[in-house]
C-alpha cells in the first residue's frame, strides 16, 4: 500500500476517535441514548409515570477519569483545564477558584459536575426519569443529559482542533502513542527530533516543514 493511501486511512481513524457518539458510555453503565430513550418512553406513556434508568452502581469516580481521557486526546486545548480536580469533593469546595471561571465551558463543566454531584445520581444503582414536575427527581434527566452535552462539547471541539494547525501535530502524536498499531506520526509528515535537540513541549516529534524552516 502506498504512503498516501496508508496516511489517508490514519487520517479517516483519527476523525473516527474524536467523534461524539451518541452509544457510548462517557460515564457510569449509560449512553446517551439510553438517557434519550427513556425521555422518549416517558413521553409516548399516558399513565404519567416515569421510568428506571439502571446506572448500575457506578462510582462517581468514572466522571473525572473520563472527562480526562477524552481531554488527553488534545493536550494543547486542555492543558489548563485537564489540570483542575474533577473529584466530588474539589469540585463541592471550589466554586470561588478562577480556573472555572475562565470561559464559558470551564463554568458549564463545573455546573455539571456541581450538578450531577449534589444529586448523589452515582450513589444510586436506579434514577427515576421524570415529566412530573412534582416530583423530586424531575431534573434528574437534565443533570444527566448536561453531562453528556459537555462529553459532546470535547469530542466537538477536538474533532473541530485536528482541522486546525496549531492543534494537529498534538493530537496526531497522542493518537500515535495510544494507539501505534493504526497512527504513525511519519505518514503526517512528522520527523522524531535528534536526542541533541530540545524536547518539544509535548512530544519528542516535530512537523518536518518546522524543522525546514528553522535551518533556513
Amino acid at each position: 500500500m502506498d504512503k498516501n493511501k496508508i496516511a489517508q486511512i490514519q487520517k479517516d481513524f483519527i476523525p473516527k476517535q474524536l467523534r461524539y457518539s451518541a452509544f457510548v458510555k462517557y460515564f457510569g453503565n449509560i449512553s446517551s441514548n439510553d438517557l434519550s430513550a427513556s425521555y422518549r418512553n416517558i413521553k409516548f406513556r399516558n399513565d404519567g409515570q416515569g421510568i428506571d434508568l439502571y446506572i448500575n452502581n457506578i462510582n462517581d469516580a468514572s466522571i473525572p477519569k473520563n472527562l480526562k481521557e477524552q481531554m488527553s486526546f488534545n493536550p494543547l486545548r486542555w492543558q489548563e483545564i485537564a489540570s483542575l480536580n474533577f473529584s466530588h469533593e474539589s469540585v463541592i469546595n471550589s466554586e470561588n477558584d478562577d480556573c472555572w471561571h475562565k470561559d464559558n465551558f470551564n463554568w458549564e463543566l463545573y455546573n455539571a459536575l456541581n450538578d450531577i454531584y449534589k444529586k448523589g445520581i452515582f450513589n444510586l444503582s436506579v434514577i427515576e426519569i421524570t415529566m412530573d414536575k412534582n416530583k423530586p427527581a424531575h431534573n434528574n434527566y437534565w443533570v444527566l443529559r448536561n453531562m453528556f452535552n459537555i462529553f459532546k462539547k470535547i469530542c466537538e471541539i477536538n474533532l473541530k482542533d485536528f482541522k486546525d494547525k496549531q492543534y494537529r501535530d498534538s493530537i496526531i502524536i497522542t493518537m500515535s502513542e495510544k494507539f501505534p498499531e493504526r497512527v504513525n506520526p511519519k505518514n503526517f509528515g512528522l520527523v522524531q527530533v535528534p536526542d541533541t535537540q530540545p524536547v518539544d513541549l509535548f512530544t519528542k516529534w516535530h512537523w518536518e516543514r518546522q524543522s525546514q524552516k528553522s535551518r533556513k
